[in-house]
């Protein structure tokens, strides 16, 4: 998961966050809105337009690159992504596009099941904003 706010006010007691779940799975890498955890502060007024506040926050964050541990030991060889505009009503994508990757061997640091390297892939700016949906497909 992953959770952002300005890092210097308390602008997040009005929502002012965005939070983000993660999910890896058959080689696809998925970010969607994280729900369940939004906490009512008792600070918040009924007035207060969160989703304004989310919004604002949301459009200066931008993802710079994506590491994956663990890929398979060929790496992958290309990367695309599908990513999902909040304000679309139909079913296509707002955006699909390849991107950038690059795989290679790394010693492990931490010890993965006795394991002397993994292979990490690196996604150099894949060109969407952090509170975007959007799901990362790497293939061989």
């Amino acid at each position: 998961e992953l959770y952002a706010d300005d890092g210097t006010s308390y602008d997040y007691l009005d929502g002012a966050y965005v939070h983000r779940r993660f999910t890896f799975k058959d080689g696809v890498l998925t970010s969607q809105v994280a729900t369940g955890y939004r906490e009512i502060s008792v600070f918040e007024s009924p007035d207060i337009n969160h989703e304004h506040h989310q919004k604002v926050l949301a459009q200066k964050l931008r993802i710079e690159r994506i590491i994956v541990l663990g890929a398979p030991e060929s790496g992958w060889h290309t990367a695309t992504i599908e990513e999902t505009d909040h304000g679309s009503t139909g079913t296509d994508p707002a955006r699909k596009a390849q991107v950038g990757i690059t795989c290679e061997k790394v010693p492990l640091q931490l010890g993965d099941a006795g394991a002397q390297s993994s292979t990490r892939c690196v996604v150099r700016d894949p060109a969407t904003l952090i509170a975007n949906d959007w799901t990362l497909e790497f293939s061989q």
